[in-house]
């Protein structure tokens, strides 16, 4: 059995090449051409290990981009890549997407007994006649069909309307010939999934591999400093998107906010009440909100108590997580959404974890057949102030939940998540 990973969104696919030639399985990453690039560089495949030498061998670069162009044939597939190539001159943060012919697609992919993929990967197999074995959604509301982002984007005007509103058909009638869909988002993307009848299976996505050790970081020295002079650090690794902007609706809203102002706040009033502490936030200029972040932890007279760094690779990110005592996920108003690769990274290196989540015991499980994680559960301002406020004055209580968080991530997101993936193929 010969295994394409098709695509890198977030390295999410080399994650799981990773652990499936761990288990003895003939796997392989086909990058997409806008992988790594653009607003994705630090999620190139080198920003993720420090053994890249290791799995080389296993990665190959294609044509193929993660754009609309390719899921078409000559003559669109050429006019919107002369619009892709356009917007690449004048946006730098834009990747060229080049056309993609019927023959390369079917030369590339002749060797791959299973093919697993997210994002428009379904359309372009289509073209084909390449059934994807495994898809899972890396987008809340499924990628080009309930997707807010790409759903707000398309109501600029009548022609991107007409145009998304094609690949949004394409992607459904290839979805219903997947042979597996997984999808951990019970809430927003499953409602999305049934409305198209499509049926899933709630199964995490083991994206994040920790089965490296960091031999060769770079220095953070200073930042170690800070964190050693503090009595509680807190590290926010999520993009900053928390102020709606005017062409979006309200309810359009609620499915790309991430109200990181919620916990700037909460913080705000940590370093009022405890300053003896000396607390400290460890952010990153990640996200459109950036800037309005930074306005507001200035108006909270809190800049003194905040380290602001460049977007970081993940190698180097989980080290700098490893020593804080505290990591801060995201805070959506969508109920039961689980989370995103944010938490997991905080729990992968047996932190805390402050997150919006309101499963009960009994749901969780009976969504997933697995005992619920340990994330200290807060969506208000006044709750995530409560919940820092509580690991910050019961150090034991932090450092039993750092054990457990530990524990539940190898037991249900790492190496053992992979095998049930296997086991898909398996059977």
């Amino acid at each position: 059995m010969k295994i394409a990973f098709m695509g890198n969104m977030n390295n999410n696919n080399f994650a799981l090449l990773r652990y499936f030639r761990d288990l003895g399985f003939d796997a392989h990453l086909l990058l997409f051409k806008n992988d790594g690039k653009g607003h994705s560089y630090h999620f190139a495949v080198e920003s993720d290990t420090f053994e890249i030498e290791k799995w080389k061998p296993y990665i190959h670069q294609t044509n193929i981009s993660d754009d609309i162009c390719c899921a078409f044939n000559f003559p669109f597939s050429w006019l919107l890549s002369f619009r892709s190539y356009i917007r690449s001159i004048f946006k730098k943060n834009l990747t060229y997407a080049p056309p993609v012919s019927k023959k390369y697609l079917k030369n590339l992919l002749q060797k791959y007994n299973v093919i697993i993929g997210s994002g428009i990967i379904p359309t372009i197999l289509e073209r084909v006649n390449r059934t994807l074995d495994i898809f899972y959604p890396y987008a809340i509301g499924v990628e080009y069909v309930g997707d807010q982002v790409i759903y707000s984007i398309s109501k600029k005007n009548f022609l991107y309307n007409l145009i998304f509103q094609n690949i949004k058909k394409k992607q459904i009638k290839a979805l219903q010939k997947v042979n597996i869909i997984i999808n951990s988002d019970r809430s927003f993307t499953e409602k999305i999934l049934n409305k198209f009848s499509l049926r899933s299976l709630p199964i995490f996505i083991p994206f994040i591999y920790n089965k490296e050790t960091n031999d060769n970081e770079l220095d953070y020295q200073k930042v170690y400093n800070k964190i050693e002079k503090s009595n509680f650090s807190v590290i926010s690794c999520s993009r900053h998107i928390w102020k709606k902007p005017k062409p979006i609706s309200d309810i359009d809203w609620i499915n790309q906010n991430k109200n990181n102002d919620r916990f700037i706040r909460a913080f705000a009033e940590i370093c009022q009440k405890f300053p003896n502490k000396k607390p400290l936030l460890i952010t990153f200029e990640y996200g459109p909100d950036v800037h309005n972040t930074k306005e507001l932890i200035k108006s909270l007279n809190i800049k003194e108590n905040v380290l602001w760094l460049p977007i970081t690779e993940r190698k180097y990110l989980l080290n700098l997580i490893s020593k804080c005592d505290v990591g801060i996920g995201e805070f959506y108003d969508i109920k039961n959404l689980t989370w995103g690769a944010t938490a997991m990274e905080v729990m992968a290196m047996g932190k805390p974890v402050i997150q919006a989540y309101d499963y009960q015991d009994n749901e969780f499980f009976n969504h997933f057949g697995i005992s619920p994680p340990p994330i200290v559960s807060a969506r208000t301002e006044k709750e995530i102030f409560d919940k820092l406020s509580y690991l910050l004055n019961f150090s034991e209580k932090r450092y039993e939940i750092s054990k457990k968080s530990k524990e539940w991530f190898n037991k249900n997101m790492g190496i053992e998540l992979a095998k049930k993936w296997t086991s898909l193929l398996k059977n």
